[in-house]
């Protein structure tokens, strides 16, 4: 089963870890407290916040993405602790979720999120949601970090070793190092957010089809 992944950038400067859990034991699998929906109809809040890309546009109507619910493991013995499996929502449409940081993202129909350990939540794992499968993740993490700027977090990224930076992209109007870890089969982004790195980090990253699902939902990455 693989548990953890952590990924150390360069000379201390910062880290970046996280807990990539298959999702078929998502027991083990890290996920939000809580994902807010915002109404678009909150006219008086998005004149006080940074408006989303596309300046005088509103924001669709956010929704939640469902929790997964409790399922019994395959195979496992009688006695044996429930584990969590990932059912998909009813509805087929795309849904804009925003998150308490003040940020959003429009996930696919029949994404869900799963409940974080303590553990994983100590490695500054805050949100892990799936496509339902229990093939696919994206892991939502917060760590403390010595980067002033996206400038010098890629630097880190580029003088870490097993580390693959592949751009500077900007989505949503914000700055991102796009980079891959191979020996954990993921593809992150990440950037400077309220002082500390943010990093969206998407697995399995040998999936080419969800890769250019991770890349739709980077470029749905909006500010509240």
């Amino acid at each position: 089963m693989k548990r953890i992944i952590a990924i150390w950038l360069a000379a201390g400067m910062l880290m970046m870890g996280g807990a990539l859990a298959e999702a078929a034991d998502a027991s083990r699998l890290p996920a939000p407290e809580e994902v807010a929906a915002i109404e678009s109809a909150e006219a008086d809040r998005a004149t006080e916040t940074a408006a989303p890309a596309g300046e005088g546009e509103e924001a669709p109507e956010a929704t939640e993405i469902p929790e997964a619910e409790p399922t019994p493991e395959a195979g496992a013995p009688g006695d044996a602790e429930p584990t969590e499996a990932a059912e998909p929502t009813s509805e087929p449409e795309d849904s804009q979720v925003w998150f308490e940081e003040g940020f959003g993202l429009t996930f696919p129909g029949g994404w869900v999120s799963y409940p974080v350990a303590e553990e994983d939540r100590e490695s500054g794992v805050r949100y892990a949601l799936g496509d339902g499968t229990g093939e696919r993740s994206l892991y939502i993490q917060f760590k403390p970090t010595g980067a002033a700027d996206v400038t010098a977090l890629s630097e880190a990224v580029e003088n870490t070793e097993g580390l693959s930076k592949t751009g500077d992209l900007s989505f949503g109007g914000t700055d991102f190092v796009t980079f891959i870890d191979a020996r954990q089969n993921a593809s992150c982004c990440a950037t400077i957010w309220g002082g500390e790195m943010l990093a969206f980090v998407f697995t399995p990253q040998s999936d080419s089809d969800f890769m250019l699902t991770a890349s739709r939902l980077m470029e749905s990455f909006k500010i509240m």
